[in-house]
């Protein structure tokens, strides 16, 4: 593997020799401050409260420190977009020496480790654990006091960051519910210990007698050690520091508090999706800590996210409804810890920052929050850095798109990575997938009602030109609506082109798409209908191609030369057709469609099955779990839902293409101006695409017996041939 790594712990390891080609990292938290490179110092431990802490959590602890320390010190390769996909996923083989090692090796435990971070970070892990040799008391990491500020024990311990989400959660936890809770904070930067002491005191004079224990936790390192900014392992991290206090207290729970839209986190463009979009408290993420937990502890130990049904606006009306309004002021929600100054603790730029401030004017907690706060205004002020801008356009494109869908379908097929959520969330398939739906129809209503807000309050600026023309309000307002913002920065320019080259061009290249037509060039952010137009200029079909194919082709899962995938069934041995983004293609199907979900649902149990056993060789598992994410992601399209798939199909293709044609024509620049080639392309794509494949849209008599319902064409004229 290219961006191969050997991380030796404590002394632990094979030598550098045994492991030609791999960069070699060596961590300690063992010995004095001059002999280790990584510092752990849990605080404000109150003996009263405290019980021994049994050898596997402090194994647990150690393990997470170490994989957290590694993940902030072995680059991926550079921070720019273009060079971050070669080197992104790295291979970290860690050795670890451990008090219980016949734990750590199990295999059971290895599984769940291995996986569950793989997921969270999109690294893969080794995991080779040594038995360890004067070990030191866990006493070391603990800074103890003789009393604690609560005659009686807790009864929760809480994710705590000092953000809106944790904050809500506090507040819910003691001042609406009056628990007993534990606070435990993971503090990377001093930076933040005045406004969290802030916080602390006016969080304590809300709860009274109930106010909650707080205990920081340090990890302090070689300032050598910090090179990669996305510290994806950071919950792996909490949720150890957490269930290690938990376990000091004698609890079995640890809760994290954290809106759905956020722990589902559905990428906002290009540049977030995949392993770019965190995944801290996705559910899956979730399941896997709560799995490891229980493993670890030798019995039942619950990990849970009460706000996963909420968005952050709901969150704000929550702590103004507890009388805990004044609050959200003090809280950070800031991802760019190392920028923040004593003016501006919000950068106004990364995504918490934009979500938090659209769900601030949303909820009409202006007051409460002041913009002063901010470094940029994010609805008036510019965005110069390319990425930024990229990122709050297409923010609020996604929560459009998102309010303009009709029912779940549309969710699952505009955004298929909501499906690998729904098998984690402790629902039936249809009632979590009922439940996705609702909560990002809210927050696309959030989204809305913020802006429509900020519009009608800048009314004069945007109709005098006066704001900067790449803030929100007016990239919003100039292109007509919010569906879609078709070009982000710089705006597209139509210019002749130098070489000849090919008359008619579309292909996509850096996160954009290139148009040339009849050799003029210009340039557009990307849209789904551009890949399904794509297909078809570049592929014309000589009979009507159906729907389902045409999503098949441009969808990114690995299927065969014909567009389909293939599973087999453990009991019969035949094989099950399944289309691209495990849609049945019903055209294939040799069952109605009752038969045809009852036996996928036995299909579903038969591999989940397979998943569980211990038998199983990790191979087959792996296999095992990604046809049972297949089957529900099928599943969780076909809930709610009384029309076939592939009329769903063409409903989806149809408003996609249409939706581009229209934003095509209806694009103007800053200036008022429209784009030729825009307003050309669309032309064509009218007369020679949505034209003709219109006479094939209708779905019964005879157009259904020609087999010819429900698809596309495209007949272009004489010298027009389409290239990449």
């Amino acid at each position: 593997m290219q961006n191969d790594n050997v991380i030796a712990c404590g002394g632990a390891g094979p030598p550098d020799a045994g492991e030609s080609g791999a960069r070699h990292l060596a961590l300690t938290l063992w010995g004095s401050k001059d002999e280790s490179n990584v510092r752990l110092k849990i605080a404000d431990i109150h003996k009263p409260l405290m019980r021994d802490v049994p050898p596997v959590f402090q194994d647990l602890l150690e393990i997470a420190a170490y994989v957290y320390c590694a993940d902030q010190a072995l680059t991926r390769g550079g921070l720019d977009v273009d060079t971050l996909g070669s080197r992104w996923r790295r291979l970290l083989r860690l050795h670890i020496p451990v008090r219980c090692p016949d734990v750590w090796r199990s295999a059971e435990v290895g599984q769940v480790l291995t996986q569950t971070l793989e997921f969270l970070s999109d690294d893969v892990f080794e995991f080779t654990f040594y038995p360890a040799h004067g070990a030191p008391p866990f006493q070391q990491y603990l800074q103890l006091s003789d009393a604690g500020p609560n005659s009686a024990r807790p009864n929760q311990v809480v994710m705590y960051s000092g953000g809106l989400d944790s904050l809500a959660g506090a507040v819910q936890e003691s001042v609406v519910e009056k628990n007993r809770i534990v606070l435990v904070n993971h503090r990377p930067t001093a930076k933040l210990n005045n406004r969290l002491r802030a916080l602390e005191q006016l969080l304590a004079a809300k709860a009274g007698a109930f106010k909650p224990t707080h205990i920081p936790v340090r990890i302090n390192k070689s300032s050598k050690l910090n090179r990669d900014y996305t510290q994806r392992t950071r919950s792996f991290l909490y949720v150890c520091l957490g269930a290690t206090v938990a376990r000091m207290l004698g609890l079995s729970s640890v809760r994290f508090y954290e809106n759905g839209v956020v722990s589902m986190n559905l990428p906002t463009c290009p540049q977030v999706i995949g392993a770019r979009a965190t995944r801290t408290t996705h559910p899956r993420v979730i399941q896997g800590f709560q799995d490891l937990l229980t493993l670890v502890a030798g019995e039942p130990f619950a990990v849970e996210n009460p706000f996963i049904w909420y968005t952050k606006g709901d969150l704000i009306e929550q702590l103004i409804k507890a009388d805990c309004g004044d609050l959200i002021g003090p809280s950070t929600s800031c991802a760019h810890t190392w920028t923040r100054t004593k003016e501006h603790s919000h950068c106004g730029t990364c995504s918490q920052c934009i979500d938090r401030r659209i769900a601030i004017v949303a909820a009409n907690a202006e007051s409460l929050d002041p913009i002063e706060q901010y470094e940029r205004n994010v609805f008036t002020d510019s965005f110069p850095n390319h990425e930024d801008k990229t990122m709050l356009a297409t923010y609020v494109a996604r929560a459009s798109s998102v309010d303009n869908l009709h029912d779940i379908a549309d969710l699952f097929s505009e955004f298929p990575e909501v499906a690998r959520c729904l098998r984690y969330l402790r629902l039936d398939v249809t009632s979590a997938a009922g439940r996705v739906f609702e909560l990002y129809k809210n927050h696309a209503h959030e989204v809305s009602r913020a802006i429509k807000t900020m519009l009608a309050r800048h009314v004069d600026d945007i109709f005098n030109r006066t704001l900067p023309g790449d803030c929100l309000l007016r990239i919003v307002y100039e292109t007509g609506s919010v569906v879609c913002v078709p070009a982000v920065s710089p705006p597209p320019v139509t210019v002749a082109t130098e070489d000849p080259g090919p008359r008619y061009r579309l292909r996509q290249f850096r996160g954009n798409w290139e148009i040339v037509f009849d050799g003029e060039r210009a340039s557009i952010g990307h849209e789904k209908g551009l890949s399904l137009v794509e297909y078809l200029l570049k592929n014309p079909p000589k009979e009507p191609v159906h729907v389902c194919d045409i999503e098949a082709e441009v969808s990114d899962v690995k299927t065969d030369k014909n567009g389909m995938a293939e599973i087999l069934d453990p009991e019969t041995g035949k094989k099950i057709t399944l289309g691209r983004n495990a849609r049945l293609q019903e055209r294939n199907l040799s069952m109605d469609e009752k038969d045809g979900a009852r036996r996928l649902w036995q299909l579903r149990r038969k591999y989940a099955a397979v998943e569980d056993d211990p038998d199983a060789n990790e191979m087959e598992r792996r296999e095992a779990s990604r046809i049972v994410e297949q089957i529900d992601e099928h599943l969780s399209k076909a809930v709610a839902t009384q029309t076939s798939n592939a009329a769903k199909a063409y409903d989806r293709v149809r408003q996609a293409i249409t939706r581009l044609v229209k934003n095509l024509t209806a694009f103007q620049d800053n200036q008022g101006n429209g784009n030729g080639v825009y307003h050309a392309f669309a032309d064509h794509l009218q007369k020679h695409l949505i034209e003709p494949s219109s006479r094939y849209s209708g779905s019964r008599s005879s157009r259904t017996r020609a087999q010819v319902a429900q698809t596309f064409t495209y007949e272009p004229p004489d010298g027009v041939t389409w290239s990449d």
